[in-house]
């Protein structure tokens, strides 16, 4: 079975939060309010499909005890040249900079909550990692690269925003 197929009910669930949830709520905005926290949000499905999706297909699996492949040891990867360390690396970055840009611009909180927006969302993929999936890994390097990648979106929105004014 194929990748989307598995995480189709994952998708539906996705789909099902935004439309009686999240889009009740936002509806009121005004348009360009709406479009960026739509987008916000299908980033972060993005995101998700990229890191943990199907969660559903692992569920039957996911309390046969905790899968034991996670790294608490911060870039040790790097330290002994585990895998394509430097290609994970930038991924993990790049994954998240847009994530940075896209919560600076629609939420508009202080650089440093949305630093901790993006710290808390990497943390809860890396938990859903090790406790969903049998075949990722719950990494504290991760965690620290989507977070400075974060911090890199952050810093191009403010950029970004000097630029307009």
């Amino acid at each position: 079975m194929n990748w989307f197929l598995k995480a189709l009910p994952d998708v539906m669930i996705l789909l099902a939060i935004y439309i009686k949830c999240l889009y009740p709520t936002w509806k009121n905005y005004e348009r360009n309010a709406l479009v960026w926290h739509t987008f916000l949000y299908i980033y972060m499905c993005i995101i998700l499909g990229w890191t943990i999706m199907p969660i559903f297909a692992h569920l039957l699996y996911a309390f046969d005890g905790v899968y034991e492949n996670y790294n608490l040891l911060p870039f040790s990867d790097w330290i002994y040249g585990y895998g394509n360390y430097r290609r994970e690396t930038l991924y993990n970055l790049m994954l998240f900079i847009p994530f940075g840009f896209i919560a600076q611009r629609t939420l508009r909180k202080p650089y440093r909550i949305t630093l901790l927006y993006g710290a808390l969302f990497s943390f809860t993929i890396e938990i859903s990692q090790l406790l969903f999936t049998s075949n990722r890994v719950c990494d504290i390097t991760d965690l620290i690269n989507n977070t400075l990648g974060t911090l890199f979106g952050i810093l191009l929105f403010i950029l970004y925003d000097k630029c307009l004014k």
